[in-house]
């Protein structure tokens, strides 16, 4: 009974180790390229400011996405964030980009008066 007991523990821990290293891989470009994934990549970023009547201080983040890997969806994520860190305004758009191919997407966010703002941008495979 110690053999087989020995036995099931070897296999699990082999299929945790596995599981871990697919885990820890899933947001690498070499693994999106294996598993036939688009991987995105954000090539060039900027943020400008506008005002509108219905929305007030509004931010515009404007992103160049190419595409590194396989034809797909892509999510591209904006983060608008306050001088104390905070996350203001989230906004996100789902692309469609052969291999190869850049395109450029714009996120509006809502900010405030008399705040000053920072953004992140990223793309994620769908």
């Amino acid at each position: 009974m110690t053999n087989y007991i020995r036995h099931c523990m070897k296999r699990a821990v082999i299929l945790l180790t596995v599981l871990l290293v697919a885990t820890s891989l899933a947001g690498c470009s070499t693994f999106n390229k294996l598993m036939n994934r688009p991987d995105p990549v954000v090539t060039q970023s900027t943020m400008t400011k506008g005002l509108s009547l219905s929305k007030g201080v509004t931010y515009n983040v404007i992103a160049w996405v190419k595409n590194n890997g396989a034809d797909g969806k892509i999510k591209v994520t904006a983060e608008l964030i306050s001088n104390t860190g905070q996350v203001r305004d989230t906004a996100s758009k789902t692309i469609y980009l052969k291999k190869g191919q850049s395109t450029k997407v714009t996120l509006t966010l809502d900010g405030e008066l008399g705040v000053t703002y920072t953004y992140k941008i990223h793309a994620e495979p769908v």
